[in-house]
């Protein structure tokens, strides 16, 4: 579970840091007035400082698991002496849920970046909304695809459930996959109108 979650913290911190690069891009791209030019810089600067200060905690959220929690068997977790560990691994969890709420703020000055930017020139507006357009496309079509093969397995799962569980699960995902797909769809007609 701590690695999904490390995973998702790394996913989310690698597409801050690639709208970002873009909107550094832009900056370089437009010349605006010296005011708007220096307070971008000065943003620019923090969020750098930030971003770094992420990639050093996404080092030692993996070097922690990597090091210390995929070392522990099941015996390990199975002894009465087990509280130290658990312990532990909530207090790792409490870290990573902490550092991905502050990646919410970092991504809230990514979006102020983005709007002084826009404020600044409305071709360059045009530029990063369709760089971002790109980017929730592709990430749409990944999804769209990842969706798909869940929904194929559960087509080849129907009729092979050997607990109720299972098959409730087939069902629900019977009733609800075409809703979802058809969301996806109607996402993708939004971004061509965008």
């Amino acid at each position: 579970m701590r690695e999904n979650e490390i995973d998702q913290f790394r996913e989310k911190l690698e597409r801050i840091e690639e709208d970002f690069k873009d909107l550094q891009q832009a900056d370089e791209d437009f010349e605006g007035t010296s005011d708007s030019e220096a307070e971008i810089k000065k943003l620019i600067k923090v969020i750098e400082g930030k971003l770094k200060g992420f990639e050093e905690e996404k080092r030692d959220f993996n070097k922690f698991q990597q090091n210390k929690l995929n070392r522990y068997t099941r015996p390990d977790f199975e002894s009465f002496d087990n509280a130290p560990i658990i312990v532990e691994v909530r207090e790792f969890k409490a870290k990573i849920a902490d550092a991905f709420a502050r990646l919410k703020d970092l991504d809230d000055l990514t979006n102020q970046l983005n709007n002084k930017l826009i404020v600044q020139d409305i071709e360059n507006a045009s530029k990063l909304l369709d760089i971002k357009n790109q980017k929730l496309r592709e990430r749409l079509v990944t999804a769209q695809t990842e969706l798909a093969k869940i929904d194929k397995c559960g087509g080849e799962m129907d009729g092979n459930c050997s607990r109720n569980e299972e098959e409730e699960f087939i069902e629900a995902l019977k009733d609800e996959m075409p809703e979802v797909f058809k969301n996806i769809e109607g996402n993708f007609e939004q971004i061509d109108k965008i």
